[in-house]
């Protein structure tokens, strides 16, 4: 690591978290560890390593290509896909010894063809839209000629069944209620017809605020990462730990005078002589730029900690920040936390999506591979943590 920008991944968070959403949930129901979209960022292969060493029982991706990397470093749980496939990822599903996610019939008789092609045979997941309006069976025609075609298929088995909640991190549950009274008609169907897959149906506000709707299993997302899906759920239920900080290095330090602006399109005029701290790190990174004049990093000094103001335009690669009223010396080479807590000063990616009017998963997942992941397992064992190969 050349630079001194980077992100560091407390993996310790990570198992504490998971082990707190288990505490919440029956005993024997288990969980799913989502590791989709390179594990929201904080790197798939360690995060899914870390989630079996705290007791997951089985991880989840959105694209067959995305479990790749998790059988090639044989993390050994099974693998469920929760998004759609077309038939090239479903082959590569069955080639791998994934669990695909499946609604039609046609997907179904494929995996059917291209198991019997691998001599092998196939577990599925039936997906049933309830609410959610995105993908699923949407009624019971289509559930049965599912369960046709699924009678007709030796070599695809039955493992599970899900739905997923649209709105179970609003105050109100009457929508996510009414999808589980919708999913639990469509799984009496599927025991009529003598089947008893594994049922799914929480995700992570339903971990929190749902525990009763928690049946076999499930899919632990956001949360695994230390944050909440929205300010309305119960946060006192489930103790959660961010996972990810992200650090930058100070590369030039100067004073500036009144009437000087900062930045492209000078959007920062200084109103007083204004010391200047340039940062590396910026869009091309991850950082959003809708964070110009507006966000805050935090400068940690030999006299405490203090936040430093963003001021001018985030640039691709640098970003200026007014260090002004930041007590002792700030110099070139000095790490300021850009996500993360130092003393008694935060900055969550819950508060950087507020000012971008986004979410945190989205904060997290746009720190891209110019920022590279630093592991450590919060045991003291390994300080410096582990760099990504």
């Amino acid at each position: 690591m050349y630079r001194k920008t980077f992100a560091r991944i407390h993996l310790g968070n990570l198992k504490q978290n998971i082990r707190n959403a288990a505490g919440n949930v029956p005993d024997a129901c288990g969980i799913v560890a989502v590791v989709k979209a390179n594990a929201y960022g904080h790197g798939a292969v360690e995060c899914a390593r870390a989630a079996k060493q705290a007791g997951a029982c089985m991880l989840a991706v959105a694209l067959a290509e995305e479990a790749v990397p998790l059988i090639q470093e044989n993390i050994g749980l099974p693998i469920i896909i929760i998004g759609r496939s077309n038939h090239e990822q479903l082959r590569l599903a069955v080639e791998l010894g994934l669990q695909p996610c499946v609604f039609t019939p046609d997907d179904i008789a494929f995996l059917q063809e291209a198991s019997a092609e691998q001599g092998t045979k196939t577990k599925v997941h039936l997906k049933f839209d309830t609410g959610m309006c995105r993908i699923g069976i949407r009624s019971d025609q289509e559930l049965g000629e599912c369960i046709k075609t699924l009678n007709a298929c030796d070599r695809v088995g039955l493992e599970g069944v899900f739905t997923h909640f649209a709105n179970s991190d609003a105050k109100n549950k009457d929508h996510a209620i009414g999808q589980h009274e919708k999913f639990l008609h469509y799984i009496d169907i599927l025991r009529e017809n003598g089947f008893r897959p594994a049922i799914h149906a929480d995700n992570s506000a339903g971990t929190i605020d749902l525990p009763q709707f928690s049946h076999d299993m499930v899919r632990f997302g956001i949360s695994m990462y230390g944050y909440y899906p929205s300010d309305e759920v119960d946060k006192d239920a489930v103790p959660l730990s961010p996972v990810m900080e992200v650090f930058a290095e100070i590369s030039h330090v100067k004073t500036i005078e009144p009437g000087e602006s900062v930045g492209y399109g000078s959007t920062f005029t200084a109103q007083r002589t204004t010391k200047v701290a340039t940062v590396q790190i910026g869009y091309g990174d991850g950082y959003n730029r809708l964070l110009s004049n507006k966000g805050k990093m935090i400068v940690t000094t030999d006299c405490g900690s203090f936040y430093a103001p963003i001021i001018g335009r985030v640039c691709m690669d640098q970003t200026m920040i007014d260090i002004t009223d930041v007590g002792g010396a700030v110099q070139t080479g000095d790490v300021v936390t850009v996500l993360g807590k130092k003393g008694d000063k935060l900055v969550s990616a819950d508060d950087i999506a507020k000012i971008c009017g986004t979410i945190s998963y989205e904060v997290l997942l746009d720190f891209n591979e110019r920022v590279p992941r630093v592991y450590s397992d919060d045991n003291g064992a390994d300080p410096a943590g582990k760099e990504q190969k």
